[in-house]
């Protein structure tokens, strides 16, 4: 098992009780960077028990330069798992081996400052079908991180912990095989929380510093 550095345990990587605050929420994501190409991507699932839903955030930076994104709400009827929107995380092992599993569709991603109006810009466009299978192996300790923010009334605790992944992904009808590395996030409690941006978060630094520079192609192909 992995190391642990921080008030944490290796069952911290189930879900946990929630209290009856609807501000109550846990989230984890996974990103990854496949060694041999230029694909990366990140994909996360935020829980809301109280608030009776969770969304689902995916963003795929494909080879050929194009974003496909996904990002939809799903009803939950409570936080027994991450389990919403064609998503699902299993625990193999905790703090060692974890699961994602995303089968669904996406739409091209159009960069950070056209997301206030995508809804409307990418209306129409081509949905493509993925499936997304990646196992991610601890290669480093869990980190337990503090609280985003020092406001009292923010109880939010969480770790972050590198990985080796490998997998699968599959778009359309062509499948191919990823390994390489990622980063894995895990948060839950009341008050701020780490997915108000999760392309920001968790996306790779050198995929972020495409997408925020405009190298990235915004095309319904």
């Amino acid at each position: 098992m992995a190391r642990i550095i921080g008030n944490l345990k290796p069952e911290d990587d189930y879900t946990h009780a929630c209290d009856d605050s609807p501000d109550f929420s846990e989230s984890m994501g996974f990103n990854f960077s496949d060694r041999r190409s230029s694909l990366c991507g990140s994909l996360r699932l935020h829980n809301w028990p109280n608030r009776g839903h969770a969304e689902l955030t995916l963003t795929l930076c494909l080879e050929n330069g194009r974003l496909l994104t996904a990002c939809e709400q799903a009803p939950i009827r409570d936080n027994a798992a991450f389990d919403a929107a064609g998503c699902r995380f299993e625990v193999i092992h905790p703090g060692q081996r974890l699961r994602s599993y995303y089968a669904g569709s996406t739409q091209p991603f159009g960069g950070l400052r056209l997301m206030s109006r995508a809804s409307k810009l990418l209306r129409g466009w081509p949905r493509r079908k993925i499936a997304l299978d990646l196992l991610h192996d601890a290669v480093g300790p869990m980190f337990a991180k503090a609280s985003p923010c020092a406001d009292a009334s923010d109880s939010r605790i969480g770790y972050k912990q590198r990985t080796h992944v490998s997998g699968t992904l599959r778009i359309g009808e062509r499948e191919r095989t990823i390994e390489g590395s990622g980063l894995r996030e895990h948060s839950w409690g009341v008050g701020q929380h780490d997915g108000s941006k999760p392309w920001d978060r968790l996306l790779p630094s050198a995929c972020l510093t495409a997408v925020r520079s405009g190298s990235w192609k915004l095309s319904p192909r």
